[in-house]
């Protein structure tokens, strides 16, 4: 299958473009936006995701690297099974209007 004629590009391990869509999964960037940047078509992107489950951990590990430190915080909150539902919600209150501060 490959080399059909239709420009494949390859993101299997260890290439340039895995690399890249992974770091700038890392800076913030959507799937799409990466696969753009790094010149790799989106469906590309989505079919090796599907085909590849090392590759699909990396890139949510990636994912989660750009996220707000106060977000992996929160997560670990509202995935408490020892904080109460009422209090779940108004720990996320609070952190929305500070977060929405931060952003003023």
């Amino acid at each position: 299958m490959s080399g059909s004629g239709r420009g494949v590009v390859s993101l299997g391990e260890g290439t340039h473009k895995r690399e890249l869509v992974l770091s700038l999964l890392r800076q913030g960037h959507t799937r799409g936006e990466a696969a753009e940047i790094a010149g790799v078509h989106r469906a590309t992107l989505w079919r090796q995701l599907r085909r590849d489950a090392e590759f699909l951990d990396d890139v949510m590990s990636a994912e989660q690297e750009a996220l707000d430190p106060k977000f992996l915080l929160l997560e670990e909150w509202i995935n408490d099974d020892g904080i109460s539902i009422k209090d779940r919600h108004n720990m996320l209150r609070t952190f929305l209007q500070y977060k929405h501060l931060d952003q003023k």
